[in-house]
């Protein structure tokens, strides 16, 4: 499963743990209902901004859109911590996605690596 993919996927399940409709998860994040449902849909394309927006709006971590929970991935702790912290202290998009990709590949077991995009 690619990263597109992972975040539709954990968008949509975290979504519907905490009973959010797609109006509602839009109305939190500041986002279009449409954007929402294509993000959900796999269809739209993501940046780091709508990865914070809906992480914010959700209340978890950038890091927890971006990780496929499926997995048996054991993070190493303060993981996640790190890549939110990123996420808020970078300057520029490439070096957040340069970052964050480095980190993500990192911690995937070799079996579930995937090529991300922009590498």
């Amino acid at each position: 499963m690619g990263v597109k993919e992972t975040i539709s996927v954990n968008v949509r399940e975290l979504r519907s743990k905490q009973n959010l409709t797609q109006v509602r998860l839009a109305s939190l994040s500041g986002l279009d209902v449409r954007t929402i449902n294509r993000l959900e849909k796999g269809a739209q394309n993501v940046t780091i901004e709508l990865v914070e927006r809906v992480a914010l709006a959700l209340a978890v971590s950038p890091a927890q859109l971006l990780v496929q929970h499926g997995a048996d991935l054991n993070i190493a702790p303060g993981v996640i911590e790190e890549l939110a912290c990123l996420t808020r202290s970078m300057s520029t998009l490439s070096e957040r996605m340069s970052r964050l990709y480095a980190l993500v590949e990192a911690e995937l077991p070799l079996d579930t690596r995937t090529t991300l995009p922009g590498k």
